[in-house]
Protein backbone atom coordinates (compact mmCIF):
# COMPACT_ATOMS: atom_id res chain seq x y z
CA UNK A 1 0.00 0.00 0.00
CA UNK A 2 2.71 2.20 1.12
CA UNK A 3 4.81 1.77 -1.93
CA UNK A 4 1.71 2.33 -3.96
CA UNK A 5 1.05 5.54 -2.84
CA UNK A 6 5.01 6.40 -3.38
CA UNK A 7 4.75 5.65 -7.22
CA UNK A 8 1.84 7.24 -7.71
CA UNK A 9 3.02 10.58 -5.96
CA UNK A 10 6.13 10.46 -8.28
CA UNK A 11 4.40 9.70 -11.40
CA UNK A 12 2.24 12.92 -10.64
CA UNK A 13 5.29 14.86 -9.79
CA UNK A 14 6.26 13.81 -12.73
CA UNK A 15 3.21 14.34 -14.79
CA UNK A 16 3.49 18.63 -13.26
CA UNK A 17 7.22 19.24 -13.73
CA UNK A 18 8.61 16.97 -16.89
CA UNK A 19 6.49 19.36 -19.64
CA UNK A 20 7.99 22.66 -17.48
CA UNK A 21 12.13 21.85 -17.83
CA UNK A 22 13.49 23.33 -19.99
CA UNK A 23 15.51 21.01 -22.93
CA UNK A 24 15.23 17.71 -20.93
CA UNK A 25 17.23 14.99 -21.80
CA UNK A 26 15.95 12.53 -24.43
CA UNK A 27 17.69 9.50 -22.40
CA UNK A 28 15.88 10.83 -19.70
CA UNK A 29 12.61 11.32 -21.53
CA UNK A 30 13.12 7.21 -23.11
CA UNK A 31 13.63 6.14 -20.05
CA UNK A 32 10.36 7.99 -18.42
CA UNK A 33 8.43 6.18 -21.05
CA UNK A 34 9.95 2.93 -20.66
CA UNK A 35 9.77 2.75 -16.93
CA UNK A 36 5.83 4.33 -17.42
CA UNK A 37 5.03 1.52 -19.55
CA UNK A 38 6.31 -1.07 -17.69
CA UNK A 39 4.62 -0.28 -14.86
CA UNK A 40 1.29 0.77 -16.84
CA UNK A 41 1.68 -3.29 -18.04
CA UNK A 42 2.13 -4.81 -14.93
CA UNK A 43 0.87 -3.27 -11.80
CA UNK A 44 -2.59 -2.65 -10.53
CA UNK A 45 -5.07 0.33 -11.18
CA UNK A 46 -3.58 2.75 -8.87
CA UNK A 47 -0.43 2.65 -10.27
CA UNK A 48 -1.86 2.46 -14.05
CA UNK A 49 -4.03 5.41 -13.72
CA UNK A 50 -1.33 7.59 -12.12
CA UNK A 51 1.12 6.45 -14.99
CA UNK A 52 -0.94 7.07 -18.09
CA UNK A 53 -2.01 10.48 -16.81
CA UNK A 54 2.02 10.74 -16.47
CA UNK A 55 2.72 9.63 -19.63
CA UNK A 56 -0.26 11.71 -20.99
CA UNK A 57 1.40 14.72 -19.87
CA UNK A 58 4.90 13.77 -21.07
CA UNK A 59 3.96 12.73 -24.54
CA UNK A 60 1.44 15.09 -25.32
CA UNK A 61 3.59 18.20 -24.29
CA UNK A 62 7.14 17.10 -24.92
CA UNK A 63 8.38 13.90 -26.45
CA UNK A 64 5.04 13.31 -29.10
CA UNK A 65 5.77 9.42 -29.25
CA UNK A 66 2.49 8.71 -30.33
CA UNK A 67 3.56 5.70 -31.75
CA UNK A 68 4.18 4.38 -27.91
CA UNK A 69 0.79 4.88 -27.30
CA UNK A 70 -0.89 3.34 -30.02
CA UNK A 71 1.16 0.04 -29.99
CA UNK A 72 -0.24 0.21 -26.16
CA UNK A 73 -3.70 0.54 -27.45
CA UNK A 74 -3.54 -1.98 -30.35
CA UNK A 75 -2.18 -4.56 -27.92
CA UNK A 76 -5.46 -4.44 -25.77
CA UNK A 77 -8.00 -3.10 -28.49
CA UNK A 78 -7.14 -6.15 -30.14
CA UNK A 79 -7.88 -8.21 -27.25
CA UNK A 80 -11.31 -6.67 -27.02
CA UNK A 81 -11.90 -7.65 -30.15
CA UNK A 82 -11.65 -10.76 -30.05
CA UNK A 83 -13.72 -11.45 -26.39
CA UNK A 84 -16.49 -9.41 -28.60
CA UNK A 85 -15.86 -12.26 -31.06
CA UNK A 86 -16.05 -15.06 -28.71
CA UNK A 87 -18.92 -13.46 -26.90
CA UNK A 88 -21.26 -13.04 -30.30
CA UNK A 89 -20.81 -16.91 -30.85
CA UNK A 90 -23.60 -19.74 -29.44
CA UNK A 91 -20.41 -21.18 -26.95
CA UNK A 92 -19.05 -17.04 -25.72
CA UNK A 93 -20.48 -18.00 -22.67
CA UNK A 94 -17.55 -19.57 -21.67
CA UNK A 95 -14.94 -17.35 -23.36
CA UNK A 96 -14.16 -15.55 -19.75
CA UNK A 97 -14.82 -18.45 -17.76
CA UNK A 98 -10.62 -18.50 -17.46
CA UNK A 99 -9.72 -16.58 -14.33
CA UNK A 100 -6.51 -15.23 -15.77
CA UNK A 101 -8.39 -14.27 -19.34
CA UNK A 102 -11.10 -12.29 -17.37
CA UNK A 103 -8.20 -10.60 -15.54
CA UNK A 104 -6.98 -8.98 -18.48
CA UNK A 105 -10.13 -8.73 -20.21
CA UNK A 106 -10.50 -5.96 -17.09
CA UNK A 107 -7.30 -4.63 -17.37
CA UNK A 108 -7.62 -4.22 -21.55
CA UNK A 109 -11.35 -2.20 -20.48
CA UNK A 110 -9.28 -0.08 -18.13
CA UNK A 111 -6.51 0.74 -19.94
CA UNK A 112 -8.26 1.81 -23.09
CA UNK A 113 -10.61 3.30 -21.24
CA UNK A 114 -7.35 6.01 -19.65
CA UNK A 115 -5.63 6.05 -23.05
CA UNK A 116 -9.07 7.44 -24.37
CA UNK A 117 -9.16 9.84 -21.67
CA UNK A 118 -5.64 11.28 -22.26
CA UNK A 119 -4.73 11.48 -25.48
CA UNK A 120 -6.79 12.79 -28.09
CA UNK A 121 -7.75 10.01 -30.45
CA UNK A 122 -9.50 12.69 -33.01
CA UNK A 123 -5.96 14.01 -33.82
CA UNK A 124 -4.41 12.43 -36.63
CA UNK A 125 -1.22 12.65 -35.45
CA UNK A 126 -2.41 10.42 -32.57
CA UNK A 127 -4.65 8.01 -34.77
CA UNK A 128 -2.02 7.56 -36.96
CA UNK A 129 -2.54 4.36 -38.99
CA UNK A 130 -5.10 3.16 -37.15
CA UNK A 131 -8.75 3.97 -38.19
CA UNK A 132 -9.94 8.04 -38.59
CA UNK A 133 -13.11 6.77 -36.18
CA UNK A 134 -11.24 4.48 -33.49
CA UNK A 135 -13.23 6.33 -30.49
CA UNK A 136 -16.41 5.33 -32.67
CA UNK A 137 -15.69 1.74 -32.87
CA UNK A 138 -14.37 1.95 -29.03
CA UNK A 139 -17.27 3.20 -27.71
CA UNK A 140 -19.24 0.52 -29.79
CA UNK A 141 -17.12 -2.27 -28.09
CA UNK A 142 -18.01 -1.16 -24.97
CA UNK A 143 -21.87 -0.79 -25.52
CA UNK A 144 -21.35 -4.35 -26.81
CA UNK A 145 -20.04 -5.26 -23.18
CA UNK A 146 -22.03 -3.19 -21.07
CA UNK A 147 -25.67 -5.14 -22.72
CA UNK A 148 -23.81 -8.14 -21.83
CA UNK A 149 -25.68 -10.30 -18.70
CA UNK A 150 -22.55 -10.68 -16.58
CA UNK A 151 -22.44 -7.81 -13.59
CA UNK A 152 -18.83 -8.02 -13.58
CA UNK A 153 -18.50 -7.36 -17.28
CA UNK A 154 -21.09 -4.37 -17.25
CA UNK A 155 -19.29 -3.06 -13.94
CA UNK A 156 -15.85 -3.20 -15.57
CA UNK A 157 -17.33 -1.53 -18.56
CA UNK A 158 -18.68 1.06 -16.71
CA UNK A 159 -15.69 1.85 -15.57
CA UNK A 160 -14.10 2.34 -18.98
CA UNK A 161 -16.60 4.53 -20.83
CA UNK A 162 -16.50 6.87 -17.48
CA UNK A 163 -13.25 7.25 -18.96
CA UNK A 164 -13.82 7.96 -22.43
CA UNK A 165 -16.55 10.42 -21.56
CA UNK A 166 -14.49 12.63 -20.07
CA UNK A 167 -13.16 13.58 -23.11
CA UNK A 168 -15.62 12.36 -25.05
CA UNK A 169 -18.53 14.21 -23.38
CA UNK A 170 -20.59 13.59 -26.51
CA UNK A 171 -20.97 9.89 -25.82
CA UNK A 172 -23.08 11.05 -22.71
CA UNK A 173 -25.40 12.22 -24.67
CA UNK A 174 -26.12 8.59 -26.21
CA UNK A 175 -29.44 7.19 -26.22
CA UNK A 176 -28.36 3.94 -25.13
CA UNK A 177 -25.92 4.93 -22.55
CA UNK A 178 -28.56 8.22 -21.03
CA UNK A 179 -31.34 4.63 -20.83
CA UNK A 180 -28.70 2.39 -19.13
CA UNK A 181 -27.59 4.96 -16.90
CA UNK A 182 -31.37 5.64 -16.20
CA UNK A 183 -32.36 2.21 -15.87
CA UNK A 184 -29.45 1.37 -13.28
CA UNK A 185 -30.63 4.62 -10.91
CA UNK A 186 -34.51 4.21 -11.13
CA UNK A 187 -34.32 0.25 -11.18
CA UNK A 188 -34.64 -1.10 -7.69
CA UNK A 189 -33.25 -4.45 -9.18
CA UNK A 190 -30.53 -3.08 -10.16
CA UNK A 191 -27.27 -4.27 -8.03
CA UNK A 192 -25.80 -0.92 -5.40
CA UNK A 193 -22.45 -1.32 -7.35
CA UNK A 194 -24.02 -0.45 -10.58
CA UNK A 195 -25.21 2.33 -8.88
CA UNK A 196 -22.35 3.20 -7.66
CA UNK A 197 -20.58 3.26 -10.84
CA UNK A 198 -23.37 5.20 -12.66
CA UNK A 199 -22.94 7.98 -9.96
CA UNK A 200 -19.13 7.82 -10.16
CA UNK A 201 -19.33 8.09 -13.92
CA UNK A 202 -21.59 11.53 -14.02
CA UNK A 203 -19.49 13.18 -11.10
CA UNK A 204 -15.82 12.37 -12.87
CA UNK A 205 -17.47 14.19 -15.99
CA UNK A 206 -18.97 16.85 -14.11
CA UNK A 207 -15.48 17.24 -11.75
CA UNK A 208 -13.30 17.29 -14.80
CA UNK A 209 -15.65 19.69 -16.47
CA UNK A 210 -14.82 22.38 -14.05
CA UNK A 211 -11.05 21.49 -13.62
CA UNK A 212 -8.36 24.06 -15.08
CA UNK A 213 -5.30 23.06 -16.20
CA UNK A 214 -2.09 25.10 -16.66
CA UNK A 215 0.40 25.68 -19.42
CA UNK A 216 3.62 27.22 -19.47
CA UNK A 217 4.43 29.38 -22.95
CA UNK A 218 7.34 29.96 -25.09
CA UNK A 219 7.30 32.95 -23.13
CA UNK A 220 7.41 31.35 -20.16
CA UNK A 221 3.82 32.71 -18.79
CA UNK A 222 1.03 30.83 -17.63
CA UNK A 223 -1.88 30.20 -19.86
CA UNK A 224 -4.88 28.50 -17.98
CA UNK A 225 -7.66 26.14 -20.12
CA UNK A 226 -10.45 24.12 -19.42
CA UNK A 227 -9.47 20.31 -19.20
CA UNK A 228 -12.54 19.37 -20.86
CA UNK A 229 -14.99 21.73 -23.31
CA UNK A 230 -17.83 22.51 -21.80
CA UNK A 231 -20.71 24.43 -23.08
CA UNK A 232 -19.85 28.15 -23.71
CA UNK A 233 -15.83 27.17 -23.51
CA UNK A 234 -13.15 25.18 -25.47
CA UNK A 235 -10.92 23.49 -24.05
CA UNK A 236 -8.52 24.20 -26.96
CA UNK A 237 -8.78 28.36 -26.17
CA UNK A 238 -6.80 30.29 -22.80
CA UNK A 239 -9.09 31.78 -20.67
CA UNK A 240 -9.49 35.11 -20.38
CA UNK A 241 -8.01 36.37 -17.16
CA UNK A 242 -11.12 37.30 -15.55
CA UNK A 243 -12.66 33.86 -15.87
CA UNK A 244 -9.67 32.53 -13.48
CA UNK A 245 -9.90 32.50 -9.80
CA UNK A 246 -6.44 31.90 -8.08
CA UNK A 247 -6.83 30.83 -4.04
Amino acid sequence: NGDIQIISSVARMLELVVPLIEHPSETFLAQLEEDSMKLILQHDRPIVASCLSCLGSVVNNVTRNFELIRDCFKKYYDYLAQIKMWLSTDTGTDALANIKRRQYFRRALFIVGLLLRHFNFNDSEVVGELPNNIKDLVFELFSFFLQQDDQDIQANTLKAIGSICIRHYEFMLESDLKSFYHRMLTSDDAPLTMKSEVLINIEMYLLDSTLITAQITPTRYPTYRLSTSTYGFNKDEPLASYQVIHC
